[in-house]
């Protein structure tokens, strides 16, 4: 994805460019029933896209054919969705920021179905499954200064159903 990059409109629209070609879209989707507020491309796993919006819905993509297809959508619970980002070190984690005032975090590897579409653009084993235990030693939270934390408390993040979306 070299030289691409999207963008989301207030209507729930994303555009994909190519920074070398501006004169017209790689491609353009209705995305969300509102305003679309990130979109992200996949640090580790090639032609996935992730995108979340007001509406709530954090959206998985593949963009392999060059026009977004959805892949499968969830329902974080954390009211309008304002943030999104990828783990840059758990290959399948995304975590989400809503008008509720906390952090959603999904393990895109417990679904079978986005782990399965996705299975043959992985390259290397250490991509497979999320194998993070923040118990395990080696793992431990940092201070604000870099400095590890003597704890052991872990507070775990909500729940929610999984809501596949068949094409």
């Amino acid at each position: 994805m070299q030289h691409n990059f999207a963008l989301s409109t207030e209507s729930g629209q994303i555009f994909g460019y190519d920074a070398r070609n501006m004169s017209k879209p790689l491609f353009e989707k209705h995305a969300h029933e509102s305003a679309c507020s990130q979109v992200q491309f996949s640090p580790h796993i090639p032609n996935m896209m992730v995108t979340s919006g007001t509406d709530g819905y954090v959206k998985v993509w593949d963009i392999s054919q060059g026009q977004p297809m959805e892949v499968a959508s969830r329902d974080v619970k954390q009211g309008e969705l304002f943030t999104l980002q990828f783990c840059q070190d758990i290959p399948w984690v995304v975590a989400a920021g809503g008008s509720k005032g906390e952090l959603a975090v999904w393990d895109m590897s417990e679904s079978k179905k986005i782990e399965s579409h996705f299975k043959s653009n992985i390259i290397g084993d250490s991509y497979k499954k999320t194998d993070y235990d923040p118990a395990e030693p080696g793992n431990d939270e940092m201070d604000d200064a870099g400095a590890e934390k003597e704890t052991d408390d872990y507070e775990d993040l909500p729940d929610s159903d999984d809501e596949e979306m068949e094409e």
